[in-house]
């Protein structure tokens, strides 16, 4: 919900992003720029949305995995950051520099990085909250009338339907037997 009141949104909704797209998950509302799965349990969906959720979800997690590297190197972002939206906006900026810098120069250890053990600016007993009046919007599944399914992403249709048109199917999973001894 965040997202939805964000400069980055708001300049999205009036610019566009031209051919590029934001992958998310089904947190997110789908829209013209934000291509989330399509709604529907795992057997139930026709086969090439059950395709284009798997392929999505694999996007998803490649950039997930990417943020915990990120997030483990920098330790000052392994808890709240209790601090201005302003600092914490340059702590981020700077940090994804420097994360950015390391990985140029060959350094891919996820190994937290020392330098950022103590830093705070604000009472630690208290958590900064940026967003007060939004507090109990933030669960989108949760808000009245909310119907997934009739949420419009024609980004999400159109690569679906490339996808069927080229033939494209999940990946069949091999269910691996334990063996007991």
């Amino acid at each position: 919900m965040a997202f939805a009141f964000s400069d980055l949104a708001k300049r999205i909704a009036n610019e566009g992003l031209g051919d590029d797209y934001i992958v998310a998950d089904d947190a997110y509302v789908a829209s013209p720029w934000i291509i989330t799965p399509w709604s529907g349990a795992k057997g139930t969906l026709k086969p090439h949305k059950a395709c284009f959720n798997y392929w999505q979800s694999r996007t998803r997690t490649v950039v997930e995995q990417a943020f915990g590297i990120y997030v483990r190197r920098w330790g000052v972002l392994q808890s709240t950051l209790d601090v201005s939206l302003y600092h914490a906006s340059l702590v981020v900026e700077t940090t994804m520099k420097l994360h950015n810098i390391c990985c140029d120069e060959g350094s891919y250890k996820d190994e937290p990085f020392n330098g950022t053990k103590g830093y705070r600016d604000a009472d630690p007993n208290q958590t900064y909250n940026p967003f007060p009046e939004f507090q109990d919007q933030c669960a989108l599944e949760t808000l009245p009338g909310r119907r997934r399914d009739l949420e419009k992403s024609p980004a999400r249709t159109r690569i679906t339907a490339h996808m069927e048109e080229q033939g494209m199917h999940r990946p069949v999973q091999k269910h691996k037997r334990l063996r007991v001894a």
